[in-house]
C-alpha cells in the first residue's frame, strides 16, 4: 500500500466509474479523517457492497490495515 495517496477506490473489474464525477465528489470530502463511502446492499448490515465500489480515505485504509 502506498501511503502518499489521499484516496483508495476498491472495485471489481465489472464496475463502471465516471472518473470526473468521482473527482468532483472527493474534492468536497475531507480525506484527513477516516472516511468510507459505499453502497449498502441490505438495511440490516453495516457493510458496503463491493459491486458499487468502496471509496476509502488514507486514514480509513490505515485503520483497516492495522
Amino acid at each position: 500500500m502506498h501511503e502518499k495517496y489521499d484516496w483508495y477506490y476498491i472495485m471489481p473489474d465489472t464496475t463502471y466509474v465516471n472518473p470526473f464525477e468521482l473527482m468532483r465528489f472527493v474534492n468536497h470530502v475531507n480525506w484527513n479523517r477516516p472516511v468510507a463511502v459505499g453502497y449498502r446492499d441490505d438495511e440490516d448490515t453495516t457493510r458496503c457492497s463491493l459491486h458499487a465500489g468502496i471509496l476509502l480515505s488514507n486514514p480509513a485504509m490505515q485503520l483497516l490495515m492495522q
